[in-house]
This record gives C-alpha cells, structure tokens and sequence, in this order.
C-alpha cells in the first residue's frame, strides 16, 4: 500500500479493497487515506469507509454493496456528518461502479476534486477513461453526480454525493432539521420529516 494509506482497520468487503487498490495509483503525493472512521454527532457515531486527506481538504468516499442502504438514510447521515465536522464531500460509489466502471467513477471524482490527484494520475484517469469518447461530461444533478459518454450512450455512471460547494444544499437543509432534533436517531430523524413535510429538493 501507498505510504499515506492508513488501514486502521481490515477490509469490510471486496469492493472497499478493490477502491483503494485503484485509486491509490493516482492520489496526490500528499494524500492520506484512513479507513472506518468514526465520526462522532449528537445523532450517533456514524463511520466512513475511506476518509481522504489532502492539504486541509477532506474528502468521504462509500463502497456501497447491494444491501443494507437506503438513499434517504444516506442522505441524512451524510448530511449529519458535513454539518458536525470539517469533512468537505461526502462520495458513494456503487458496487457496479467499482467492479466494472472505477476509472470512469474516479475520472468523475476527479473533476469535482482535483486536489485529491497528482498531475500524473490527473492524466491517467483521463486517458483510462472510456467516458471521453464521443465528448463524455461529467455533471451534477442534485445529489447526483453523472458521468456519461457519447450523448445517449448507456455507458454511464452514477455517484451519490453531499458536498458543501453543492449549488442546491440538500445536505444543509438536512442537517439544520437534524440540528432542530439533537439526540434523535436517522430512522427517527426521516419519519420526523415526512410527517412535518420536510422539503428535499427545492430551495
């Protein structure tokens, strides 16, 4: 492993092994990795799976399988975490996305978050990706980060983010609602919010 990468802990899947062993080739010089980090909020202490440290930025990023996610669950927590730390962005990749597509997911994270990269794996990804054939982009819509080659082509891939720089703050409006409720779980905290008709998507 990478020098700057510190597994505190063993691996919770093959998808968290199969992230880091990519994404360690192009991580900036600088860049500390740390995985299962705890992260303490009067709603419960909530862990990440990697947490990436470059020059004061910190970057979360989720293996996500299968099971075991709900999307408002993620929002909630993810949202709980920016608002009770100094961690910048929160990223959730997909099993799919790290078994088939993890230079086109990196690529896309790398253009939201170049100061996580060196120039050399910058480069790389850029080359490794397949999204740039046919004029690919990467955009974000919401919540969701979408990457996507040739116009209308089904080469595409789908990244689930909260970031602070987010031009519509889904992840402010749920985190100033959890603030209104300290001490309440995330389950709690989502029935609470459909009953008094919390708005998610709409400034």
């Amino acid at each position: 492993m990478h020098a700057g990468i510190r597994l505190e802990h063993p691996f919770e899947s093959p998808i968290e092994e199969e992230l880091v062993r990519v994404l360690e080739k192009h991580l900036h010089e600088s860049a500390i990795v740390t995985n299962q980090v705890e992260v303490p909020t009067p709603h419960g202490t909530f862990r990440l799976d990697f947490l990436v440290e470059v020059n004061g930025s910190k970057v979360g990023l989720e293996a996500d399988g299968k099971d075991f996610h709900s999307y408002d669950r993620d929002m909630f927590r993810d949202s709980i975490i920016l608002g009770y730390s100094d961690i910048h962005a929160i990223y959730r990749f997909r099993g799919k996305e790290i078994l088939f597509y993890l230079n086109d997911s990196l690529f896309a994270l790398s253009t939201l978050e170049p100061q996580l990269f060196s120039k050399r794996g910058l480069t790389n990804l850029d080359t490794l990706s397949l999204l740039n054939e046919g004029g690919g982009r990467v955009r974000v819509i919401s919540e969701l980060v979408i990457a996507q080659g040739e116009w209308l082509s089904p080469h595409a891939v789908s990244i689930l983010h909260v970031s602070k720089d987010a031009h519509n703050p889904i992840w402010r409006r749920l985190s100033n609602f959890a603030k209104l409720h300290p001490g309440v779980s995330v389950d709690d905290l989502i029935e609470l919010g459909d009953r008094q008709g919390l708005q998610w998507y709409r400034d």
